[in-house]
């Protein structure tokens, strides 16, 4: 067993979170469907990531579409804690979950939570992790960013770890990150 454990952390695949910033930089955004729902199959994300050089810090941005149909639904497809929010069974309830670059500071989120009292805050292997409550409507679309400062010193390559969806995922860095880290 220790053996394939090692093969499984050798090749990247046991999901631990980098420590350094020396092989890459890595910003990580994850959903989690608060709803207890099975409308993740309406879901399209698109994530992307922005910088500014000069103050040094990276914005991670993810694009949420609900293209959950208003008819047609069952009762086990449709969200079960909206009911206790007041908003249609149809909308998305998402815990967008960002972890900051090791040896970051989590600086800004936008929009402001739809659900305050949710937002969690905390640190993982020198990163911080911010997790914050949407809600997106049938039919809405909702973009949610978190900026971030970065630490001093050389950063390894920019990369992104997200939550995969039913559909695929377009990820965009923009060349305003080429200046702060290696290899972009």
């Amino acid at each position: 067993m220790k053996a394939e454990q090692a093969m499984v952390t050798d090749l990247g695949l046991d999901g631990a979170l980098p420590t350094s910033n020396k092989a890459s930089t890595e910003v990580g955004i994850f959903l989690n469907d608060y709803a207890a729902s099975k409308l993740e199959y309406f879901m399209k994300t698109k994530v992307a990531i922005t910088c500014d050089a000069p103050a040094r810090t990276v914005t991670t941005s993810v694009t949420i579409t609900n293209d959950v149909p208003m008819d047609g639904m069952t009762n086990y497809q449709l969200g079960i804690r909206n009911v206790g929010y007041g908003i249609p069974r149809q909308s998305f309830i998402l815990d967008v979950m960002y972890f900051a670059p090791p040896g970051s500071k989590i600086t800004g989120v936008t929009p402001d939570a739809d659900d305050p009292a949710a937002t969690r805050t905390g640190v993982e292997r020198d990163r911080n992790v911010q997790s914050t409550r949407y809600f997106v409507a049938s039919g809405e679309t909702k973009t949610i960013s978190y900026t971030s400062t970065l630490p001093a010193g050389i950063l390894g390559p920019l990369s992104v770890r997200y939550s995969p969806t039913v559909t695929d995922t377009p990820v965009s860095i923009s060349n305003s990150c080429a200046p702060l880290f290696a290899g972009n």
